[in-house]
């Protein structure tokens, strides 16, 4: 079974609302360049089957994911999350944390900003991209 994400960009919180209309767009062919780089690690474990997951991160100024930003989006997973959401969510994380390594293919804009990219992995099939 093919394993795929999709990708939404964040443009900012609640709290900073006026930055929203300053955050770069994203191009067409950009989400896909994103989902072709990370395709490869993402791996959802038999213990997660089914789960969707939605995370949000941040880049360095590289385009490589920090670790402590990396989250489940919010209110994307009841508190405390279930088992199979934690395997889930792991899962995610591993796969943009391996893939991302050398730098995930962004816009340049997007590098080293406050603006958190959010990325959805389905278990399986075709997905919407931002």
């Amino acid at each position: 079974m093919r394993r795929i994400f999709a990708l939404v960009l964040l443009m900012g919180s609640a709290l900073a609302a006026p930055a929203w209309a300053q955050a770069p767009a994203i191009a067409e062919g950009e989400p896909e360049a994103l989902q072709q780089a990370i395709q490869p690690c993402w791996q959802l474990p038999a213990g997660a089957a089914g789960v969707t997951v939605q995370i949000q991160l941040t880049l360095d100024a590289a385009g490589r994911p920090l670790a402590d930003s990396i989250t489940p989006a919010h209110g994307w997973f009841p508190e405390p999350m279930t088992p199979p959401q934690s395997v889930a969510f792991a899962a995610a994380r591993r796969a943009v944390l391996r893939c991302g390594q050398a730098g995930l293919p962004v816009p340049r804009a997007l590098l080293g900003r406050d603006w958190p990219l959010a990325l959805t992995f389905f278990p399986e099939g075709v997905v919407h991209a931002f």
